[in-house]
Formats: structure tokens, C-alpha cells, sequence
């Protein structure tokens, strides 16, 4: 019932981890793939490895990226912020997919926001979806965006959204930087967009 910190290294969870009484904390080092929730936890850190969180409930109130790669199809509660610090990286989906945040999103100077890029006939991207009226997304101008293009067929002015806020306007701030991908030979970087950008 005291203050007390979970870390996972790797291995498996079955079921919801449930945080008891106290200040608890969540620590990931190393590959992890986990189905079901976290739960209840003030703090969360990623600070290695390739993490895929797929559970629809999860509810950490303070969650740092700040190593290795968060994926997965998670939903996640933050009432504190959900922050991508310098070093890390989140990369929504397994494959192509999305990551929901019921919170205030904060891409640090450092960290990377990696989206795979799907062209047509059946064409698609990773997506972060920010949910909560008040709720926002800020982008330093030190963070960099990622696109990974997949197969399928791009072409001038093809956009796709990567990034949504409930805010109509919740979007503050841009990407400094874009790490180009080789995955697709010869074709330019499609025009990412998030939805509702303003700049302070």
C-alpha cells in the first residue's frame, strides 16, 4: 500500500496490471508487447526497447517516451500529459495504426514521431488521435516526423493526416525536421498533415 514501481524488462503480462494504493510508477525497459491495461498508475516511463501496448483502457496520468519506441494500438488516459521526450520515439500501430491519447500531447526537442505511409489502391497512415475538448497537441521545432512508406502507388499531392485533435484548434506548433524514408525508390515524401495546426 506504499509508494512502489513496476518495471518490466520483457516477458509477458496476462490480464490487467492494476496499481494498488500509494504513488505507483511504471517502468518499461526492453521489448514488451501487452494486450490488456495498465491501470491506475501515476507515472509511466518507456525508456528502451520496441514497446506495443494494444489495451483500450489504459489509464497512467503522467506517461514519458523517453527511449526506445512506443507502438501498438493503445488508448490511454492522461490526465498529466503524455510526453515523447528527447530520445524517444512513438510509432502508432502494429502495422499501420492508431494511438489515442485523452490528454495533452508534448513532442519535446529530440524526440521522433514515426508514421508508416500506406499508398494507394489501399492507401492509409499511422494516426494519433488526441481526444478531450481542451486537450492538445505541442510539437517543438526540434522534434522530427518519420514517414516509413509502405508499397502501393503515390503521387504529387497525395495527403495524408497523421495527427487529429478534438480541439478544433488543438494542434500547436510543426515538425522541424523530416527524416526521409528509403523504403520506396524514387518517390517524394507525401504531404503529412495533423488536422486543426495552429502556430504560437
Amino acid at each position: 500500500a506504499g509508494n512502489d514501481t513496476l518495471r518490466v524488462e520483457g516477458g509477458s503480462i496476462v490480464g490487467d496490471t492494476q496499481a494498488g494504493a500509494g504513488t505507483d510508477g511504471l517502468t518499461i525497459a526492453g521489448d514488451f508487447s501487452y494486450s490488456n491495461n495498465f491501470l491506475a498508475f501515476e507515472t509511466g516511463q518507456i525508456v528502451s526497447g520496441k514497446v506495443f501496448l494494444n489495451g483500450t483502457g489504459n489509464t497512467i496520468d503522467s506517461l514519458v517516451v523517453s527511449g526506445g519506441t512506443l507502438g501498438g494500438n493503445g488508448t490511454f488516459t492522461s490526465s498529466s500529459g503524455f510526453r515523447i521526450a528527447s530520445g524517444g520515439t512513438l510509432a502508432p500501430g502494429n502495422s499501420i495504426g492508431t494511438i489515442t491519447v485523452n490528454g495533452n500531447v508534448t513532442f519535446d526537442s529530440g524526440s521522433v514521431f514515426q508514421v508508416e505511409v500506406q499508398g494507394s489502391p489501399n492507401a492509409g497512415s499511422d494516426l494519433l488521435q488526441v481526444t478531450g475538448g481542451g486537450n492538445t497537441a505541442t510539437i517543438s521545432s526540434g522534434a522530427t516526423i518519420s514517414p516509413i512508406l509502405l508499397d502501393g502507388f503515390f503521387k504529387t499531392g497525395d495527403q495524408f493526416v497523421v495527427l487529429t485533435t478534438q480541439n478544433a484548434a488543438g494542434v500547436v506548433g510543426k515538425f522541424g525536421a523530416v527524416a526521409r524514408s528509403s523504403a520506396v525508390i524514387g518517390v517524394s515524401t507525401p504531404s503529412l498533415r495533423p488536422r486543426g495546426m495552429r502556430d504560437r
